[in-house]
């Protein structure tokens, strides 16, 4: 990925493909990956419809945890997000 709006138009691209709409997301341009959360087009809202999942560019979407409310899967983006970033120091 070039820079980071091309990174999170693929992202949502790929989402899309898999019936998703991404609502948060984080990245790693050097290490070329972003971790984000994303929700069931068909379910609503609120609910468990939420989950998080990583993407790297020659693996594409990878799923993560399922069944989270949105704000569990906020706290869930952040925490994977740390934890790639301690590991690739």
């Amino acid at each position: 990925m070039k820079n980071g709006f091309d990174l999170i138009n693929t992202v949502r691209v790929e989402c899309h493909r898999h019936g998703f709409f991404m609502t948060d997301i984080h990245y790693s341009l050097k290490e070329q990956y972003a971790v984000f959360s994303a929700r069931l087009i068909s379910e609503p809202i609120e609910g468990l419809s939420h989950s998080t999942h990583l993407f790297t560019p020659d693996h594409g979407m990878i799923s993560g945890q399922y069944g989270l409310t949105k704000d569990e899967a906020g706290k869930a983006l952040i925490q994977r997000f740390d934890d790639l970033q301690g590991g690739s120091q």
